[in-house]
């Protein structure tokens, strides 16, 4: 590195500054402050400039200007620095004054109306990322008082660029993984079947809302420590031992069909029906490796959970998603009545709403819309 006697501690903690920024986007501010005192620059920025569109944006920022911020995106396609984008290729570091003399930027509105009423004048430019006539920049800007940047300010700037380039690239993959990981998450969590994420030894790494209801109801399933487990003894042996079985196919890269339980419940009337998938491996930061991930689905189809996301989604009344749940399971509009304690015409009042709300026009069609919205993936 081109560093100053004595600055290879500055230069250290930058570093450590900049790559901090891949777990915490809120530390950019602080980083870049670090990087204005390292290239003596008065404004310092991460921003975004779209060369088709002339749409500019501001990322991070210091010091914090929001009136700087304000009137740089509505100047944005004005900015003489980007007239032409052939320059601007990833890895590259500019002055203002590789691109455009300093009385031609003094003519433009650009500088009138933005950097000189702000007291800025000269620019330096390093471009950390491309993609196509998208790129994002780390820019430094001095005041009309102090000096232009220097080749050794441009080496300097040069030196860190490539640890900014991979620190925003390396932040960028961690968010699109958690993005759709919430993405994917938030539809499991709106499917109306349990389902359980764990690992080898049957601990509960996720669970939907479905799970957390069939827990709850007389499904013969239990989560004592935060580990699937089942009421009879002989259930439970059986699906620790299904779900170590499942695990090992993962590591092993065999079959991904699913092993099915049948899973005793305390009234010992309808039993719930669980199926083992293998999911695949992923490394866990709290034991530093991979480990086996299983998938576990359950479904009781006597269980109240089985209809409350239906009921959920078309926002049914309390009275409505009763009735509805008695229908699916079987009964006759006479039978739901006698159980709600109420008469027929009541429910054929309720049915009636049903259907506007579901936009279904007979008890068949209903049914056949929660069949095809609370379908069973076994």
């Amino acid at each position: 590195m081109h560093a100053h006697s004595g600055d290879q501690a500055r230069i250290s903690a930058l570093l450590y500054s900049i790559h901090a920024t891949t777990h915490d986007d809120g530390a950019w501010g602080d980083t870049l402050c670090q990087l204005r005192d390292w290239l003596d620059s008065r404004w310092t920025t991460i921003a975004r400039h779209h060369f088709l569109s002339g749409h500019g944006e501001i990322l991070h920022h210091a010091p914090d200007d929001p009136d700087l911020n304000h009137t740089y995106a509505e100047h944005a396609a004005r900015n003489p620095w980007f007239l032409s984008s052939e320059e601007y290729s990833t890895g590259t570091v500019l002055r203002g004054t590789d691109l455009l003399g300093m009385q031609e930027l003094k003519r433009t509105d650009f500088y009138r109306k933005l950097m000189q009423p702000h007291g800025l004048l000269h620019r330096l430019c390093g471009v950390a990322a491309r993609r196509g006539d998208l790129i994002y920049y780390i820019a430094a800007h001095r005041g009309e008082d102090q000096p232009d940047f220097s080749n050794d300010d441009r080496a300097r700037l040069s030196d860190v660029l490539a640890h900014l380039s991979l620190a925003l690239e390396n932040g960028w993959k961690q968010r699109e993984a958690r993005d759709f990981g919430l993405a994917l998450t938030e539809v499991i969590e709106q499917t109306a079947v349990a389902t359980f994420l764990t690992d080898a030894d049957s601990q509960i790494l996720f669970r939907n809302r479905a799970a957390e209801l069939l827990l709850e109801q007389d499904s013969g399933l239990i989560a004592p420590r935060n580990c699937l487990s089942a009421i009879s003894g002989a259930d439970r042996l059986a699906l620790h031992e299904a779900v170590r079985g499942v695990a090992s196919r993962v590591r092993a890269g065999e079959s991904r069909s699913p092993q099915v339980l049948s899973i005793s419940t305390p009234s010992g009337v309808h039993p719930t029906v669980v199926s083992v998938y293998p999911a695949g491996r992923s490394f866990t930061a709290a034991r530093g490796e991979s480990c086996d991930l299983v998938a576990v689905s359950a479904r009781n189809q006597h269980s109240r959970h089985e209809h409350c996301s239906f009921a959920r989604q078309f926002d049914f009344t309390p009275a409505q998603a009763r009735l509805s749940s008695l229908l699916f399971t079987g009964h006759s509009l006479a039978s739901t009545a006698r159980i709600l304690h109420v008469s027929e015409n009541t429910v054929r009042s309720h049915l009636k709403q049903i259907f506007q709300k579901t936009d279904t026009h007979s008890q068949m069609e209903l049914v056949h819309l929660h069949s095809r919205i609370c379908v069973d993936i076994d």
